[in-house]
């Protein structure tokens, strides 16, 4: 989510897979195939060959992802800055003691300092996340409802997505966030998403 580079790694070697939602795979695969210089149709094929190899049904339609990849004028994000402080681990710990409530907490933190606007508002896909993190989606939601009851995240309703879009383009109508605390992009630990549940372990442990 971070560094799409290091997760293409990762699709090409058989993880980070969802079988039930293939769409971020498909797209960032066809990114990559981009690349490497491949025409569309040799694109399609190299997916297609992927999926088989494990087992992965591709009910999205294949044919527009690979447009939209090849027009999309951003390449694979890889460079990640993203640095967490002692107040950041505090936060979380404060707030929660389960493993995968404050794996899911850091993720959202991590996501936030890398993509939140100025007023700290980001969107994120809960699919995108369990792939990244190794957690089912259905389990990922249930950790939102706690982070927002605990006070660590708000989650943007309908009605506010309505009154914001008319001042900002681009919002999505779900899955808009905000930290609940101030964000500062500084800190003694670098976040380069190379493994980051590894990276989680060894700042919570």
């Amino acid at each position: 989510m971070l560094n799409e580079h290091n997760e293409v790694k990762a699709l090409l070697g058989g993880k980070r897979l969802n079988k039930k939602h293939t769409y971020r795979s498909c797209f960032l695969l066809a990114k990559h195939f981009k690349t490497l210089g491949y025409d569309m149709i040799t694109t399609r094929k190299e997916i297609f060959k992927w999926a088989n190899q494990y087992g992965v049904f591709i009910s999205d339609d294949l044919n527009s992802i690979i447009q939209k990849a090849y027009y999309d004028k951003h390449g694979l994000m890889q460079e990640v800055d993203i640095f967490v402080n002692q107040r950041d681990i505090e936060e979380i710990k404060s707030r929660f003691d389960k493993y995968n409530s404050r794996l899911v907490a850091f993720a959202f933190l991590c996501y936030a300092k890398r993509f939140a606007d100025k007023d700290g508002m980001f969107r994120l896909s809960i699919v995108g996340v369990a792939n990244w993190i190794g957690i089912d989606n259905s389990n990922v939601s249930k950790y939102v409802n706690e982070m927002v009851d605990f006070g660590y995240v708000k989650k943007f309703n309908e009605r506010e997505l309505t009154y914001i879009k008319k001042r900002k383009s681009g919002i999505d109508k779900i899955n808009a966030f905000k930290i609940c605390y101030g964000l500062v992009n500084e800190g003694e630990y670098k976040i380069k998403d190379i493994d980051f549940v590894a990276e989680f372990e060894e700042i919570f442990n």
